[in-house]
């Protein structure tokens, strides 16, 4: 996040478990004010190879948060994340806080806690002309406006065989 490259065209692969042990800063961060001035998105391909990572932990009212703040135009696969605990702000989601343009396949989002105010899924708060296939969410999922278990809300998109077996609750548009 602390230069201006988006990684577009580049290729990331786990080779190892990983244990997060402090917490965490999302990867891709929304501009520093109300129209998104500043975005430094992820727009590369990242492959999780089934390895698992724990211990995700944000504690931060800030928005767009997640293992993954603002991806755009990027894919993700085979990523799982156990354990994670967030208590955020709005457009949050465990693996992505806003997912524009984006293909997520084969993922897993197991024993998550989050809670937010607006836009809050487990896997992803706010998804925008997504392609979303094999995905399975469990743990509880927390927030006023726009909340559910996979995505807090959606704009467009191909949602195949996805299987939320969270708690959710909200005030509306749970």
């Amino acid at each position: 996040n602390d230069s201006s490259m988006t990684f577009k065209d580049k290729f990331f692969k786990v080779t190892a478990d990983i244990a997060l042990t402090k917490a965490w800063s999302p990867i891709g961060i929304f501009g520093k004010n109300p129209n998104g001035l500043g975005n430094r998105v992820f727009s590369g391909s990242f492959d999780g190879a089934s390895k698992t990572i724990s211990g995700l932990t944000i504690n931060d009212t800030a928005s767009y948060s997640g293992l993954f703040g603002l991806i755009r135009g990027g894919s993700i696969s085979n990523v799982v994340i156990k354990n994670a605990k967030m208590n955020v702000g709005s457009v949050a989601g465990v693996l992505a806080g806003l997912a524009d343009s984006v293909t997520v396949e084969n993922c897993t989002v197991d024993n998550a806690e989050i809670k937010g105010t607006e836009h809050v899924g487990g896997l992803v708060g706010d998804a925008k002309y997504v392609t979303v296939t094999n995905v399975a969410v469990t743990g509880t999922v927390s927030g006023s406006n726009n909340v559910g278990g996979v995505f807090g809300s959606v704009q467009n998109g191909t949602l195949t065989n996805l299987t939320n077996s969270a708690t959710v609750s909200g005030k509306s548009v749970v």
